[in-house]
């Protein structure tokens, strides 16, 4: 496993996906069943039940996320693994490139 930079906790722009759910990233809105993620995916976790995105950013699901992203990176979902290791160039028009 590669280790991880995660981009959402360097200031990477948050996603808003059709589902009316706010995401980490754009790359996770197909991980929908991931561990950490489906909490953020679930029905209690849409936009019409907070009044703010801090409000959303502060609930435990999201708090839980960026803990395990902190403390145990290992646990993160696959999509993480792919476009946030240490040893992935990933350059502006989306090609994915690994390191050696």
């Amino acid at each position: 496993m590669s280790k991880l930079n995660p981009k959402c906790l360097k200031g990477k722009d948050l996603a808003y996906v059709p589902s009316g759910h706010l995401t980490p990233c754009c790359w996770t809105n197909t991980s929908w069943d991931e561990p950490y993620l489906k909490e953020i995916f679930s029905d209690k976790m849409h936009i019409d039940n907070f009044n703010s995105v801090e409000e959303i950013l502060s609930s435990k699901p999201w708090k839980r996320f960026f803990k395990m992203l902190k403390n145990n990176p290992e646990n993160a979902p696959a999509c993480c693994n792919a476009h946030c290791s240490v040893d992935t160039y990933i350059d502006t028009e989306g090609h994915k490139e690994k390191y050696d």
